[in-house]
């Protein structure tokens, strides 16, 4: 069977000699609200990156939510 992938999976090769500290990180806000202390928060899922482009970690955080005033 011919391989569909636009590289060959042969060339990629992680370099484990080297701590994977992330290098790059997407926040996504989602759609999930709560109030503490009086203020209103959303939750934001962030992916941490690493050199290889994998996901090395994944993790959660709650923000304020702007309020015009």
């Amino acid at each position: 069977m011919a391989n569909s992938l636009p590289y060959d999976p042969s060339d990629v090769a992680q370099d484990l000699s080297q701590p994977l500290t992330p290098i790059a990180s997407t926040l996504q806000p989602t759609g999930r609200l709560r109030w503490r202390n009086g203020v209103l928060e959303q939750e934001f899922n962030m992916r941490h990156f690493n050199p290889s482009g994998l996901v090395s970690h994944f993790s959660t955080d709650w923000r304020p939510v702007p309020t015009e005033e």
